[in-house]
């Protein structure tokens, strides 16, 4: 998300140059595993059905799960319905862009990044 545009399957971006460094932005840009929050959980669960839905945990008691998928869509389910469900502890959805962007387009993108703080 950046600006109220976008899907809010990853953090929101728009006043991340305030609360990050450019240094870290470069380090999590290029191994994203790195700078995974606290709470940041990707989860894999497998129904009775056989459906498999991957995504982030945003919300779990000892009962059910609800799981936000990258579509944004949200999916609560009872664990005892399932016949898996995997933690997905220090992974990511996120692709390293350093295998993905030349070096100077990575260094753009993380200036563009350090540049937004927010609504003006």
């Amino acid at each position: 998300m950046l600006n109220a545009a976008g899907n809010a399957y990853g953090p929101d971006l728009t006043a991340i140059g305030e609360r990050r460094s450019p240094a870290f932005l470069t380090k999590v840009l290029s191994k994203p595993s790195d700078g995974l929050a606290e709470d940041f959980l990707f989860v894999r669960a497998t129904t009775s059905s056989g459906q498999t839905i991957e995504g982030i945990r945003a919300n779990e008691d000892s009962f059910t799960i609800q799981i936000k998928d990258n579509s944004g869509r949200f999916h609560s389910f009872r664990k005892s319905e399932l016949t898996n469900l995997q933690k997905l502890r220090g992974q990511t959805p996120m692709p390293s862009f350093a295998a993905i962007l030349s070096p100077t387009d990575l260094q753009d993108l993380v200036a563009f990044l350090a540049s937004q703080r927010g609504p003006q």
